[in-house]
């Protein structure tokens, strides 16, 4: 029987919710189980924000900020967005707890908003995408 990379990460994340709630069930502690890819620990999704915040001369703690502003929400948009395409084994409670526990659903509409601001030709957005688009690359290559 052959696995595809899906398979793998549904058994790997039905494996992390498992371990979560053992860990709950015997400690009382609630914990998040991050799933990464095996490799440098620099090249996790931590050190993938702090890249995307640093290329638009942000701090790699404005994910967390409950600030609504044009600059902010739109750092999150592109974080959600590279996450998913860099890290897929990542899931939406993940990405939560990376963004300062916002909801699931927060996600989401994040997600859609990026899609529809690059599809939809937003000349700043845009240029903000592919500023933090090399970066990324960069970081890649330098970390390969």
């Amino acid at each position: 029987m052959y696995y595809t990379t899906t398979d793998h990460f549904s058994t790997a994340r039905r494996i992390t919710r498992l371990a979560q709630r053992q860990i709950k069930d015997k400690t009382g502690l609630k914990v998040d189980l991050l799933l990464s890819t095996a490799g440098k620990l620099s090249k996790s999704p931590d050190a993938m924000l702090c890249t995307i915040a640093n290329s638009l001369s942000m701090s790699g703690l404005c994910y967390q900020l409950k600030d609504k502003s044009r600059d902010l929400t739109e750092l999150r948009f592109l974080g959600a967005h590279f996450l998913r395409k860099h890290f897929p084994g990542i899931t939406l409670k993940q990405i939560c707890v990376l963004f300062g526990g916002r909801d699931h659903t927060s996600i989401l509409y994040s997600l859609t908003r990026a899609t529809a601001l690059l599809t939809g030709k937003d000349p700043q957005f845009s240029k903000k995408y592919n500023i933090a688009q090399k970066s990324i690359n960069e970081w890649l290559l330098n970390e390969a």
